[in-house]
């Protein structure tokens, strides 16, 4: 049988082992990079908010460094490589954001982005899916950033740095692509 997005619903063949192949990969990922991290943050100095919910998204401004969260959808003709050019409107940026501090890094902030688009691409009848290239702008007056003037964010996953910012400097920066219903973990420092 196929569900609504063509993917096999059977008990064997390649479909169920590349879920499978995706869980362990989830399950590495926990174990081996964000676990013992995401536990070291305590409830006072961790929030999340639904970007797309007005209330939410006014208090992620308010309570955090991020000034705007903005997603883009694929090109249809360039769907693999290129973000159209206009960002979806704020009720239709399925994101959730979350920020964490460790109290034993004084200078280290933490944040999460979760693409809450969970629909595949279905090319064969011209649907974007779910996947989503994301920017973000943080707000160079946060007391986050009082003490340095450059940044960099690291993915937590790869220890690569995604960007490079000077807090003087407004500038949107790039996050990449995320695929339906992925989660990315960073960490910003002081360089």
């Amino acid at each position: 049988h196929d569900n609504v997005y063509h993917q096999w619903e059977g008990t064997s063949g390649s479909d169920k082992s590349s879920k499978f192949n995706t869980v362990a990969a989830l399950n590495d990922l926990w174990k081996n990079k964000w676990g013992s991290l995401l536990m070291s943050f305590n409830d006072v100095n961790t929030h999340s908010y639904i970007y797309r919910d007005s209330t939410e998204r006014v208090n992620l401004f308010i309570d955090s460094y991020f000034n705007e969260i903005l997603t883009y959808s694929p090109q249809i003709t360039d769907y693999w490589e290129e973000p159209t050019n206009q960002p979806d409107s704020n009720q239709y940026r399925y994101i959730q954001a979350a920020t964490f501090k460790n109290t034993n890094e004084s200078h280290t902030q933490y944040f999460m982005i979760v693409n809450r688009r969970c629909s595949p691409y279905r090319p064969e009848i011209s649907e974007d899916g779910g996947r989503r290239f994301v920017k973000v702008k943080f707000d160079a007056n946060s007391n986050a950033f009082s003490e340095f003037n450059n940044w960099r964010v690291i993915n937590i996953e790869n220890n690569s740095t995604v960007a490079v910012f000077d807090k003087r400097v407004v500038s949107t920066l790039d996050l990449g692509w995320y695929l339906p219903g992925e989660g990315k973990l960073y960490k910003i420092i002081p360089m």
